[in-house]
């Protein structure tokens, strides 16, 4: 039991910096219609990175733009976002949160379970150990942002095409 406690332990900070990298990445392969002085990556609620997502893109910049992650225990702080990573602890709150956030400029992304089905832009999933994802294309349509086809051609699955 212990031995099973401290794999899934030291599995976590591994799944959490893969899934660091990718919001990176998700940056560098999506298209904003607005400009911004920085590049914001927030994220709502509960954070599960630690420190793994201020180390991915530590110095690091994206059309020009340094990036600056942000924490948030609600939206009332502001929507400048471009990436808005939404935390399991907001489960409960997630269809009131993307509509809040619905046809804004905003790359929505969780790891919660049916997000792309309920209006999210992009999943995180578990497969065979490996961390992948799904993307919503209709939403981030409807928000005008432009997912690169390099992006599309990874994702495990592709709502809306």
């Amino acid at each position: 039991m212990l031995s099973s406690c401290l794999m899934a332990a030291q599995q976590k900070p591994a799944e959490y910096a893969v899934k660091a990298a990718y919001i990176y990445n998700f940056g560098k392969f999506a298209k904003w219609p607005s400009e911004a002085r920085a590049f914001n990556i927030c994220v709502l609620g509960k954070d599960p990175f630690g420190g793994e997502l201020d180390r991915t893109v530590a110095g690091e910049a994206i059309d020009g733009k340094p990036i600056v992650v942000r924490r948030m225990l609600d939206l009332n702080h502001g929507l400048d976002c471009q990436i808005l990573f939404l935390s399991n602890s907001e489960r409960s709150r997630m269809s009131s949160i993307l509509a809040q956030v619905q046809n804004l400029p905003i790359l929505t992304v969780s790891d919660a379970p049916d997000f792309v089905e309920h209006g999210g832009m992009i999943q995180f999933e578990l497969q065979h150990d490996r961390v992948r994802f799904s993307i919503n294309l209709r939403s981030a349509r409807e928000a005008k942002l432009n997912i690169s086809s390099d992006l599309l051609n990874v994702a495990s699955r592709v709502e809306g095409k």
